[in-house]
């Protein structure tokens, strides 16, 4: 399980415990009550988007993890963080134990972020 699995099963398993494992709740302002969260509980699937949405804008320590390698040594295309504060895009190359781009490597790295989607990605 990469980190970002792990965070999204932590969150999910926090919203059960807040939202209950089957709500019922007949004062619930959503469903009065009609409604289990795995059948469609409104605020747990808000509470699961809302967590996705912070997932996918969460900066991860390279000392924590790496992206995951999806081209024989290279990962996809990531956002980077420099313990100077600039950005870049760049892939991490397992190979070269480094961060790159097509034109330089991107040096003191100490965060990385998967790229968010955009609406019209799946």
């Amino acid at each position: 399980m990469n980190t970002q699995e792990n965070y999204k099963q932590k969150i999910e398993e926090a919203a059960r415990k807040i939202i209950g494992e089957d709500c019922k709740k007949e004062n619930c302002l959503q469903c009065g009550g009609s409604l289990s969260v795995d059948v469609g509980c409104v605020p747990y699937r808000r509470m699961i988007e809302l967590a996705n949405w912070l997932l996918s804008n969460l900066w991860i320590s390279v000392e924590e993890a790496l992206p995951e390698i999806v081209d024989g040594y290279r990962s996809a295309l990531v956002i980077v963080r420099s313990k100077y504060n600039s950005y870049d895009v760049a892939k991490w190359d397992e190979y070269y134990k480094d961060w790159v781009t097509p034109y330089y490597t991107v040096a003191n790295v100490t965060h990385w972020m998967p790229i968010p989607k955009t609406g019209g990605e799946g």
